[in-house]
């Protein structure tokens, strides 16, 4: 084998020999100094998910008390739905009777006031007949015969 077979392989060792002479530290340092970020890094994952988990538990200890409040609103607005109902039936049966009522009153008074005024014309109409009935049947001396009668009556009561 010849000598330039091994010069390239010489160098080669030459060269790793130096690296790793020469470099040994600063490789050292590069990988202490990576593995050194690469644990704070990690710590710093540890403590960002203990941070995370704590914020996951309050979140649904939030959401579990969100889910009570939730339920006993809606219970809450059920109860007040149905006093609501139960009340507005209940004032509305109230002013149904009382309408009931004064409507009862008012076509009893219309009705009595209707019939006032009926038995009024019908009044008046039997004097109108009976006055035209006397005024053709009655003569002067029966008329005065009336007035001497009825002007005795008066002071007696009985006009």
């Amino acid at each position: 084998m010849e000598l330039s077979f091994y010069a390239p392989i010489a160098n080669f060792v030459v060269v790793v020999g130096i690296l790793v002479v020469a470099g040994r530290k600063p490789i050292a340092a590069m990988f202490h100094g990576r593995h050194e970020m690469i644990g704070a890094s990690v710590k710093t994952a540890e403590a960002e998910h203990k941070e995370a988990s704590a914020l996951l538990q309050t979140a649904e200890a939030q959401h579990k008390n969100l889910e009570v409040e939730i339920a006993s609103a809606h219970a809450g607005a059920k109860s007040f739905l149905a006093k609501f109902t139960e009340d507005t039936m209940k004032s509305a049966e109230k002013e149904s009777v009382r309408i009931r009522q004064e409507t009862k009153l008012i076509i009893d008074n219309e009705a009595t006031r209707a019939r006032q005024q009926l038995e009024k014309e019908i009044s008046l109409r039997c004097i109108r007949l009976a006055t035209d009935s006397l005024k053709g049947h009655v003569n002067e001396v029966d008329q005065n015969k009336l007035t001497q009668e009825f002007m005795e009556g008066l002071p007696n009561g009985k006009a």
